[in-house]
């Protein structure tokens, strides 16, 4: 995927819902070697390399998405290193290579938070799907009842690619200090099996854990400290699917 005829016109046309903004403007100029995009309400950034494919440099490993490849390295970027409000030195951070457009779009979902509406113009004409929608709308089937000759019957008439979609959601404007002063409260060990965090961020060192709300806010939760707990990764898992 091109990233200056692709990649760069989609990131901007959901900027606004994402809420980031392309910060080191004034270092770059149509010959353009980094784009670098933050996220005010959180601090989190992503940068986005001029090559013929579309390279994005992360603050932690990208999920798992089909069309999102890892990258053993980042390349060094001077433009990166050098700009004042840039997290990423040297070659910190986590690279990706993005293949084609959905992949970007729910990686900048999942990255920066869903966005609150997507642009299907961008991205073509796909299957719109609203997320209060009922789970059962779009099942994943697992069929553990099945027989296993019907299970693989249907594998192998099933297609190779899965069905595109936009999803529309609500996204909550989280307080960022209630995000900080929960951390800090937590110095570094999971509130709930209280084990150290399991790494460290490569950005700036701090343990990695995950903010999660007790009362979820989709459920009129307060975003508050005492309505909040710092997780490991597991135990958030845990906290939403256990």
């Amino acid at each position: 995927m091109n990233p200056e005829k692709e990649a760069i016109p989609l990131i901007e046309s959901l900027s606004e819902e994402l809420g980031i903004d392309w910060i080191n403007t004034d270092r770059t100029s149509d010959d353009w070697k980094v784009k670098l995009y933050e996220q005010p309400s959180t601090g989190k950034q992503l940068a986005i390399y001029d090559r013929k494919s579309t390279l994005l440099r992360l603050e932690h490993p990208a999920p798992s998405i089909p069309g999102v490849l890892e990258k053993d390295q980042c390349p060094k970027s001077d433009a990166l290193s050098k700009f004042a409000r840039s997290r990423f030195k040297d070659r910190s951070g986590f690279c990706v290579e993005v293949e084609n457009k959905v992949a970007l779009q729910e990686l900048l979902s999942r990255y920066f938070g869903a966005v609150n509406s997507v642009s299907t113009a961008a991205l073509g004409s796909v299957l719109a799907v609203e997320a209060t929608a009922p789970k059962t709308s779009v099942p994943a089937k697992t069929a553990p009842d099945d027989a296993r000759a019907a299970r693989l019957a249907r594998l192998a008439a099933a297609p190779r690619k899965p069905q595109k979609m936009v999803v529309e959601r609500t996204e909550f404007a989280r307080n960022p200090d209630v995000v900080a002063e929960v951390l800090y409260r937590a110095q570094g060990y999971c509130e709930s099996c209280h084990a150290p965090a399991p790494f460290v961020k490569a950005t700036n060192g701090e343990p990695y854990l995950e903010v999660h709300h007790v009362v979820p806010l989709a459920e009129d939760g307060d975003d508050t400290v005492d309505n909040a707990q710092a997780l490991c990764p597991n135990c958030h898992r845990e906290a939403h699917f256990g």
